[in-house]
């Protein structure tokens, strides 16, 4: 037979033993449950990050293929339309441009000679400046000498009118003259 022994309470002791097995059972699901709550929770978490993620990556992956493949028909074109005689080409090329650089060598020279001659010219301009300052007084003699032509010219209008005058009055008196030059030997 089975003894069984009491505390204070007038319970026996396997009952509260019983009791507490129980009751920490009952704990240890519930902290099960909440853990597999928690979980659950962190899952739809993670698939609300992963499933986005995956199908961005998915996008991205088509995306780069595409690049792959337009780079790959660029190429192929490329090598299609290349120039079977580019090495000939290329060479009369590099010949033309080592004419070019002589010419543009002269052309250099050439600059360099009209820059010599603009300094020449530039000293004949200052040359010639340094004399247009001393025909400046001749320049107002020249006006005084242009004013005076147009007072002479003025001068010789009027003695021609006066002349044209005179030879009007001469003519009138013609019909007394002839009778004086009757008289006359002439």
């Amino acid at each position: 037979m089975i003894k069984t022994t009491y505390d204070g309470n007038e319970q026996p002791i396997s009952q509260k033993v019983g009791a507490l097995e129980a009751r920490d059972q009952l704990s240890t699901d519930a902290s099960l449950e909440r853990f597999a709550r928690s979980f659950e929770v962190s899952a739809r978490r993670w698939e609300l990050v992963v499933y986005p993620s995956l199908f961005g990556f998915i996008l991205l992956a088509g995306y780069g293929f595409f690049l792959i493949y337009s780079l790959t028909q660029d190429m192929h074109v490329l090598a299609r339309n290349m120039d079977p005689q580019m090495s000939l080409h290329m060479s009369q090329m590099a010949d033309h441009v080592a004419v070019l650089s002589v010419s543009i060598q002269l052309m250099g020279e050439e600059i360099e000679q009209m820059g010599k001659h603009v300094s020449e010219i530039k000293d004949e301009m200052q040359s010639m400046s340094g004399k247009m300052d001393t025909l400046k007084p001749m320049l107002v003699n020249m006006s005084e000498m242009n004013n005076a032509m147009h007072t002479m010219s003025a001068n010789t209008s009027l003695m021609m009118r006066n002349t044209g005058v005179m030879s009007h009055e001469m003519g009138k008196m013609g019909r007394p003259m002839n009778v004086i030059n009757s008289f006359f030997p002439w």
